[in-house]
């Protein structure tokens, strides 16, 4: 209808630059000539231009119903986005990260406005710490309420051991996120909602579906790229010639000790899948394994799990059943990081063993420890073995359509 349209993102497709249109509905950006300019809003038709030396490029957008009638839960229950009066964001399969994804977190990393995402290391089997709009609280956690299904699950105290309490879901299962990030988050959860809400949804299959059988495979490789710049055996040799250094402390070798202490870690995921519908009941049955070597030699992580669900509609289709069940093992074998400091500092003269077989120690007490010693030495280990389960009821009274029944019953 030609009104200016402020708050419209004008990115360029595949990066980070982008502005807003103003209250005019104007916007300046820098452009290179090739570059795919996407324009989107909320409610209407995303369009991509590609620049070819324009100096001023006019847009109208086309409201897009689907987009308004798309379905969000919203804690209680659900609702349409246009009739969403929260802040509330969807991100579903078909926007979520690609590629070889242990943590579930991972999927939505950079794909939520307001939703930070951000790794807490290499490690094997770790996730990332989760801020929505930021960090509220000083002494208290500033994590947010996940709920699986209709189930909060505790993040800190039920998996104690776990380097990411999340990786007992399985990506590859779930549907979709639905973030709650405002105080109406606060008024269905409570306290426990203060730092927002992610509501995750699982796979569930279909009705009148064939039986599918699926298999899915991801490998993927990890290596560290850039290392700290440490001294040559031979540039030490010749620091210590030069200085009041004991030179008779110094070995015959030549070693870099950081490339002693990384490899390049290897991962595969495998994911089974049966699913089949029927007029009134459906179900999927999902195994998966997931391995995933971390940089750090001896750093594993290994998950099996089964995930599963079942839907049964009685009464046409006026009660509904579902049930979703997931057993899941987590095995860490937990490398000890601090020979990443000792490899920075050991002396590059000495080898790994001494000439009694030995891992080679400096003697000072002060000294650095052999790396190689604190991570073939190390026996970090834990195994979680976690059951999430949850049985759901809804009804829909047949003597007046908008009235509900909903029961909510679970285990973590």
């Amino acid at each position: 209808n030609a009104m200016p349209l402020p708050g419209v993102n004008v990115i360029i497709k595949g990066t980070s630059r982008g502005v807003s249109t103003d209250f005019d509905g104007n916007y300046s950006l820098e452009v290179n000539q090739g570059e795919t300019i996407v324009i989107s809003y909320l409610g209407f038709t995303s369009q991509e231009i590609v620049y070819n030396g324009q100096s001023k490029i006019d847009v109208t957008l086309e409201e897009d119903a689907s987009q308004l009638d798309e379905v969000v839960l919203i804690g209680y229950g659900s609702t349409t986005k246009q009739d969403a009066t929260g802040a509330v964001e969807k991100v579903d399969d078909k926007a979520f990260n690609r590629g070889a994804i242990v943590a579930p977190q991972q999927l939505i990393a950079g794909k939520a406005a307001g939703v930070r995402v951000t790794s807490s290391g290499g490690s094997a089997g770790s996730g990332g710490e989760i801020r929505i709009r930021g960090g509220a609280s000083l002494s208290a956690t500033n994590d947010p309420l996940i709920v699986i299904d209709g189930l909060p699950i505790d993040q800190r105290g039920g998996a104690q051991g776990s380097a990411n309490a999340l990786n007992a879901i399985n990506p590859e299962d779930i549907a979709d996120f639905v973030v709650l990030k405002d105080a109406s988050a606060t008024a269905i959860y409570g306290s426990r909602a203060s730092n927002g809400v992610i509501l995750i949804t699982t796979k569930k299959g279909s009705a009148n579906q064939p039986l599918k059988v699926e298999y899915g495979l991801q490998a993927s490789t990890r290596r560290i790229t850039n290392t700290v710049d440490v001294l040559s055996a031979a540039q030490y040799r010749a620091l210590a010639s030069n200085s009041a250094f004991d030179s008779s402390t110094l070995g015959n070798a030549n070693t870099d000790w950081q490339d002693k202490i990384y490899e390049t870690g290897t991962g595969a995921i495998h994911n089974i899948t049966v699913s089949k519908g029927y007029e009134s009941f459906n179900y999927r049955v999902n195994f998966n394994h997931a391995s995933q070597e971390g940089p750090l030699s001896g750093d594993l992580y290994e998950r099996n799990g089964f995930n599963t669900s079942f839907v049964q509609r009685l009464l046409d289709n006026d009660l509904k059943l579902t049930l979703v069940a997931k057993g899941i093992k987590d095995q860490f074998f937990y490398a000890d990081q601090g020979a990443i400091g000792s490899a920075v500092a050991f002396d590059p003269t000495q080898s790994v063993f001494d000439e009694n077989g030995d891992y080679t120690q400096l003697g000072d007490p002060l000294a650095p420890v052999n790396p190689i010693t604190l991570l073939e030495q190390n026996q970090n280990r834990s195994n979680i073995k976690r059951f999430i389960s949850n049985f759901n009821i809804d009804y829909k009274f047949w003597f007046f359509n908008d009235l509900k029944f909903k029961l909510k019953a679970g285990i973590d």
